[in-house]
């Protein structure tokens, strides 16, 4: 019997149920064993748990049981070690990576020193799976396989690329002037990093944006223009690439309000709302005695409900879908 024993006792994600062996889970529970090397933890919820032991000289080892009435027994066999490097494609040692190593249903995680160096000295023996990423997302991750023998102390090297940035500036594409506040995303497959919003000169920081040679898009977007997605290509590993984006003011909405005989509607407040809430009352503008609106800077979005109703009487008379780029309807 091992007593003394830390056991930790975690839900069980649907990533780990389906065979991730490196998907963490909320904690839920501690204790330690008795001397006869037994523990008891009472309350917990429905569904698949994962019960991780460690000791020292031991290797950590999980199971995975249901939540209610389990009798567990945890093995816990002569520990492993491992040591992970991770190191830039060019060699160089990369500080502060999180590495984390599955084995036998456990998860163990660690940051590299300044040596890049991650050690986990007390592992099951068996297959291991060990992923490495950039703890910024400057830098791509990567995985391997390893195996870890006891009482012996294997080692893995593992080499990320780090990311091409992007920054760069958001003009007005008719005076060239910068646009103050504009929202922008630098974005991959699966990621958006916000780069925004713009300074006083119009300028948006640098992001790590995709693998060196990949494709990336800056999409913007700013109040009384129309919103923008620029492709980028990008150079080798650590480079930094400065797009202008140029913004074109977008054009007014005109429209009327009428009655139901035809009749234009002075006095009627129209404004708008991108999400999809018609009875809230947004900024707007209010139409003039023939019942016509303009609306000078409409919303940086394809779908928007545009909502009229006379504000004397509080009647609504119409609400309508507008598409950017042709198309729509009404109501």
């Amino acid at each position: 019997a091992v007593a003394g024993a830390s056991v930790t006792i975690e839900s069980l994600p649907l990533r780990a149920q389906r065979g991730d062996a490196t998907a963490g889970g909320r904690l839920l529970g501690q204790t330690a064993t008795d001397a006869d090397g037994r523990f008891t933890v009472l309350g917990l919820e429905r569904g698949w748990l994962r019960i991780t032991a460690a000791a020292p000289g031991h290797a950590t080892v999980a199971r995975v049981a249901s939540g209610r009435g389990s009798y567990v027994q945890l093995v816990l066999p002569p520990a492993g070690g491992l040591e992970v490097l991770v190191v830039l494609v060019d060699g160089t040692p990369q500080p502060g990576a999180r590495v984390r190593v599955g084995a036998r249903r456990a998860v163990h995680e660690a940051t590299t020193d300044a040596q890049g160096m991650a050690v986990f000295p007390s592992l099951p023996p068996g297959a291991a799976y060990v992923a490495a990423t950039s703890d910024d997302g400057a830098a791509g991750g990567t995985h391997a396989d390893a195996l870890v023998q006891a009482a012996t102390t294997a080692r893995v090297e593992l080499a990320i690329e780090v990311y091409p940035r992007v920054g760069g500036r958001v003009l007005d594409a008719r005076t060239d002037h910068p646009i103050v506040g504009a929202e922008v995303h630098v974005a991959r497959p699966g990621h958006a990093e916000a780069a925004g919003p713009t300074d006083a000169q119009g300028r948006f920081r640098p992001v790590p944006a995709a693998a060196p040679g990949a494709r990336a898009h800056v999409a913007v977007r700013a109040p009384g223009y129309e919103p923008a997605l620029v492709p980028v290509m990008l150079g080798g590993a650590g480079e930094h690439l400065e797009v202008d984006v140029h913004l074109e003011p977008a054009p007014s909405w005109r429209g009327a309000v009428v009655d139901a005989g035809g009749q234009g509607v002075g006095g009627a407040h129209v404004g708008w709302t991108d999400d999809g809430i018609a009875g809230r009352v947004p900024d707007g503008t209010i139409t003039n005695d023939d019942g016509a609106f303009e609306l000078p800077h409409p919303p940086p979005v394809s779908y928007t409900h545009l909502r009229a109703h006379e504000t004397g009487r509080h009647i609504s008379y119409a609400v309508f879908c507008l598409k950017r780029g042709g198309g729509g309807g009404g109501g």
